[in-house]
């Protein structure tokens, strides 16, 4: 008896509907890079991070996307003019990419 009450409550496409809203939002992310422009030779990695950067800032404005700790990392890169490192610039976008991944899921 209990499990018979059980399974009339607990029906499979409740539990499915979260993750099928979740796919389709996934299918409508996408991924942009943001390359600089000046890519002859490796030198000045801090040249060619602040024309990337300031392509990454204005997609972000031009679009009013939403913002987050990653986003505002590079906006206060940008607006300092500081190149932290590619270690820095490379945790920022995983920071971003997580937090954009968990939006979408939630």
């Amino acid at each position: 008896p209990n499990h018979e009450k059980y399974c009339e409550h607990a029906e499979p496409d409740i539990r499915t509907t979260p993750a099928a809203e979740a796919n389709q939002l996934l299918a409508d992310l996408g991924l942009k890079h943001f390359c600089s422009e000046s890519n002859e030779t490796q030198d000045d990695p801090a040249g060619k991070f602040f024309e990337a950067l300031e392509k990454l800032i204005d997609f972000v404005d031009e679009r009013s996307l939403p913002t987050n700790l990653g986003i505002d990392g590079f906006r206060d890169l940008y607006q300092r003019q500081h190149f932290p490192g590619l270690g820095k610039v490379k945790e920022l976008s995983i920071m971003n990419h997580m937090l954009v991944m968990q939006d979408a899921i939630i």
